[in-house]
């Protein structure tokens, strides 16, 4: 889900964060009390080197916005504030993230049909509401991603708001009956699960539920290889001078340490202050 407009003249370091040319991230917390509908953790690109409440980087692009829902985890009232270092690693990539604190998370998403229209809200609040709303990308650049039970909110979200991606981190999936929200749509879909005894035991797709999406595929995830003898070459002028006029834009300067993060940010790319988690 790549941003897609250039950075302006006011931004300050030249270029749009991106996985390869990222910067550092900042976040704030929103409560009813700033309007929000759910409690909180809105992730951001920002060149300042303490996270808490650091100003956002303005200038340089918009950024896609993604929903982050995390899963059930008995006991932890905040776990919504657990889960730092993905959020912080895409919004370094140029990416907003909001982690809300997700309602009734223990129980299953269809169950609960209140949480769904909470979460729908949210994602109106973020672009109509939220205070630096005008960096975000319009719709459909939205990304939906959760774990466990999150998972399942997310993957049922995307059936009733406009999306372009949705990632599952062990979705039970098949606790859920058909029709399942995973096969409509056309967005793109990344699943993973874990294979260790502490995995959930139903966070892996069988057969059953992976086929439909092998069929759709091609090259490696296809169930059967295919090959193509089509050549690689640009096969019109236009083309290929399309190729060459994009390899001629300078592409941003290569991140790398310094002892200074708010130096190494604003001049030659981010660095990993003490704040950020590094396990």
């Amino acid at each position: 889900m790549a941003t897609s407009l250039p950075p302006g003249s006011s931004c300050p370091i030249g270029w749009q964060p991106s996985a390869l040319a990222p910067v550092f991230y900042g976040y704030r917390e929103y409560t009813a009390a700033e309007g929000a509908p759910l409690t909180v953790r809105v992730y951001y690109p920002s060149l300042d080197d303490s996270p808490a409440g650091a100003a956002p980087l303005l200038g340089c692009g918009r950024y896609p916005l993604i929903l982050f829902c995390h899963g059930s985890c008995p006991g932890e009232p905040l776990q919504y504030q657990k889960w730092i270092e993905l959020p912080a690693q895409l919004a370094r990539a140029g990416y907003v993230v909001a982690v809300p604190q997700v309602p009734d998370i223990d129980r299953l998403p269809i169950e609960v049909p209140a949480t769904q229209e909470a979460l729908r809200k949210l994602l109106d609040w973020m672009r109509e509401g939220w205070e630096n709303r005008d960096t975000l990308l319009p719709p459909p650049a939205t990304g939906l991603a959760g774990h466990s039970y999150g998972a399942l909110h997310a993957g049922i979200l995307a059936t009733t708001r406009p999306v372009l991606a949705v990632v599952s981190l062990s979705g039970v999936w098949e606790e859920l009956s058909d029709p399942f929200p995973i096969r409509q749509g056309a967005w793109a879909r990344l699943f993973t699960w874990g294979t260790n005894t502490m995995s959930e035991n139903s966070a892996d797709l069988p057969p059953q539920y992976w086929n439909p999406f092998r069929s759709r595929s091609t090259g490696c995830c296809s169930p059967t290889p295919t090959t193509s003898t089509t050549s690689t070459r640009p096969s019109s002028p236009a083309i290929r001078s399309a190729v060459r006029a994009r390899s001629s834009v300078r592409t941003p300067p290569t991140p790398r340490r310094c002892s200074s993060p708010v130096t190494c940010n604003r001049r030659t790319g981010p660095t990993w202050p003490r704040e950020f988690p590094t396990r």
